[in-house]
């Protein structure tokens, strides 16, 4: 797997709004929307791979993939509980 493309993938997924789940927002333009240091994504790209994405105020963003929706719902889970 070529995982530049499959990274680009991602990011125009999440970009477009295709994508399952997603918590938190880093846009700061709405005063009446709280704001958040991160925001997690999950999905699945058109070639039908799952993946997890993070994204933080500080630009730092990682892809992560899934073998399976219930490792990929676990995660995001984990990493969104609490928050």
């Amino acid at each position: 797997m070529d995982f530049e493309a499959f990274e680009t993938d991602v990011w125009d997924n999440v970009n477009e709004s295709l994508f399952t789940a997603q918590w938190g927002n880093l846009d700061d333009s709405d005063p009446d929307v709280e704001t958040t240091d991160i925001v997690v994504t999950i999905g699945e790209t058109w070639q039908g791979t799952l993946y997890g994405a993070e994204s933080n105020a500080f630009g730092q963003r990682s892809v992560y993939t899934f073998e399976t929706e219930s490792a990929q719902k676990e995660w995001f889970h984990g990493v969104t509980m609490g928050r």
